[in-house]
């Protein structure tokens, strides 16, 4: 006689399939299933990045405040260099109107290093609500530094340079702008600005 023991499922195997089945639940637009499954994951392995990073994106779009703030502070506790955290807890502060908190937030999270061209532009978008132009054009040429096609950034820095008086790098910031890809709106806006700058 063959005796078949069952096979043992590891827990790690368990977050593996659910975290699965919450991508696919997310494509079929089934959120709040696959947000259930994503917290089956976590309670598994709470370590799991994607699926922490995944909740937690679902549950800003969703507006559900608390507990995203609760999942992004173990996040950042549990994953100490990951900057993506600081970006989400941005993002939250940012849809509850407190810009200061998110511009603290932010510049808390460039000390881990591996900020990309969104990140640098958001950072200066941040800075712009708050009137910061100087904050601002520092942040927005990290952006265009990284990604010099991008029309809308070198716009973003254009008006942050223009707000601080300094029409002539302003004047070079809406050429690049107009050079880049741009939707035809801000064209039309870019247009406008390089002639009155005097071009």
């Amino acid at each position: 006689k063959i005796i078949k023991e069952p096979s043992l499922v590891t827990p790690q195997e368990v977050a593996s399939a659910a975290f699965h089945d919450a991508k696919r639940l997310i494509e079929q637009g089934r959120l709040r299933e696959a947000q259930d499954k994503l917290n089956l994951v976590l309670s598994q392995q709470p370590g799991h990045l994607a699926a922490r990073q995944t909740l937690i994106a679902l549950l800003i779009d969703q507006g559900e405040v608390l507990r995203a703030e609760l999942l992004i502070r173990e996040g950042a506790a549990l994953h100490p260099g990951e900057i993506w955290f600081a970006k989400a807890g941005g993002q939250l502060m940012v849809r509850q109107g407190n810009y200061t908190g998110a511009a603290a937030a932010l510049k808390e999270g460039l000390s881990h290093g591996g900020a990309d061209a969104e990140y640098w532009a958001f950072l200066a978008g941040v800075y712009n609500k708050l009137g910061r132009m100087e904050e601002a054009a520092q942040a927005y040429r990290q952006a265009v530094r990284m990604k010099p096609d991008n029309g809308t950034w070198w716009v973003g820095l254009a008006v942050a340079l223009e707000r601080q008086g300094h029409r002539a790098d302003a004047h070079t910031a809406y050429q690049q702008a107009y050079r880049a890809r741009l939707a035809p709106e801000l064209k039309d806006f870019v247009s406008q600005k390089l002639a009155e700058l005097g071009g």
